[in-house]
């Protein structure tokens, strides 16, 4: 009879220590999904910012906006403000905390505008800098892109 209680005891005490594993598990993943819109964003302003055909293409350049034609000869402009990221006048996403970015001469040290601007013959690589909250928590998304047409 002893060693039926023990060992009800003992399962009982793994049964709650698995079930409190799966509950922490569950919340620490649905914590990282609040934070996947930010992580798409970056991987798409990413890949738009790999198509800047030329450093003559850079129109302007900003902390807050950046706009340039990409390869097909199209004018892009990103835009922050007010906790919004827009491209082409379009949200893209919304709710940031912080947007800049970055720009990077050819031997990778920081351009702050407006010394990039009017002559952009020396811009080498652009990245962005993004930061949300959510949930109590806080993420920053920092990525830095080298377009192909930037190193010739």
């Amino acid at each position: 009879m002893v060693t039926s209680v023990a060992i009800t005891v003992v399962g009982s005490i793994i049964i709650y220590a698995l079930a409190a594993g799966i509950t922490t598990y569950a919340a620490s993943r649905d914590r990282e999904d609040d934070f996947a819109p930010m992580r798409i964003a970056a991987v798409r302003i990413a890949r738009d910012l790999r198509e800047i055909r030329s450093p003559g293409a850079v129109i302007s350049a900003a902390p807050d906006r950046l706009t340039y034609r990409d390869t097909a000869d199209r004018e892009v402009t990103y835009q922050f403000a007010g906790g919004t990221l827009r491209r082409n006048g379009r949200t893209l996403l919304s709710d940031i905390a912080g947007f800049e970015f970055i720009y990077r001469g050819r031997a990778g040290e920081r351009i702050v505008p407006p010394a990039v601007e009017p002559n952009f013959a020396d811009l080498g690589a652009v990245g962005i800098q993004m930061t949300a909250h959510a949930g109590g928590m806080k993420e920053t998304i920092e990525t830095t892109v080298c377009p192909r047409m930037l190193r010739e």
